[in-house]
């Protein structure tokens, strides 16, 4: 089953103990956005907030970069206005099965292992799910689930060809933001100190890196 692959920005701001019941909210939009809330001290809660998935690659530039999490503060505050600064700000890979069903059970390649993955999102639930699974499996018993979450189960024709486009499009991205990929250097004395390039010479691509004394690292 082809995942796609997005970014999740996530961010954690301080609430009143209590002012929000302990819960896990999420909307239906596109992008989603969804909160949850954590213990922080006597008087304080965390209100961790997270969404505003976009294709891997998609943002070029440190401005843009920046828009999940200035989208999620402001849909935020609108909602929470006892919220306070933001104290911690990340984003991950999220993998996406295109039938948005997780994958789970045995590993289709690795002998004696098992997998819990492609989440979409919901990975707090599918834990639960997975780990009654994975148990029911290795311990030789029937579980209802297993054909369900096969990672072993094949893709549509329909989910194939949308996977093939979303990976264009997070390849095209990608593509620009690599230093030299698009071959404006011609020559390995070209590389500075510290840099490296993806070159052609007589007809093979190389990847040479030049480090801080000069010392060339060549692998073809």
């Amino acid at each position: 089953m082809p995942p796609r692959c997005g970014h999740a920005a996530e961010q954690t701001e301080r609430v009143p103990r209590g002012s929000v019941s302990k819960a896990l909210f999420w909307d239906t939009a596109d992008p989603y956005k969804y909160v949850r809330i954590s213990p922080c001290d006597q008087l304080y809660d965390f209100l961790i907030v997270g969404g505003e998935d976009h294709a891997v690659g998609h943002f070029t530039d440190k401005h843009d970069q920046e828009k999940p999490f200035r989208e999620l503060e402001a849909w935020t505050r609108v909602r929470f206005p006892m919220l306070g600064a933001v104290e911690y700000k990340w984003s991950g890979e999220v993998w996406e099965p295109h039938d948005l069903v997780g994958i789970m059970g045995r590993d289709p390649v690795a002998e004696h292992m098992y997998i819990i993955t492609g989440d979409s999102g919901t990975g707090m639930t599918h834990t639960t799910i997975g780990a009654r699974l994975v148990a029911d499996l290795i311990q030789g018993r029937p579980n209802i689930y297993e054909g369900v979450y096969n990672p072993k189960r094949g893709p549509s024709l329909r989910s194939f060809t949308s996977f093939m486009r979303y990976g264009l499009h997070s390849v095209q991205g990608l593509a620009g933001r690599v230093p030299y990929l698009s071959g404006d250097l011609k020559d390995i004395e070209d590389i500075g100190l510290g840099c490296g390039a993806v070159i052609t010479k007589h007809g093979k691509k190389l990847a040479v890196y030049r480090a801080e004394d000069g010392t060339l690292s060549v692998c073809s």
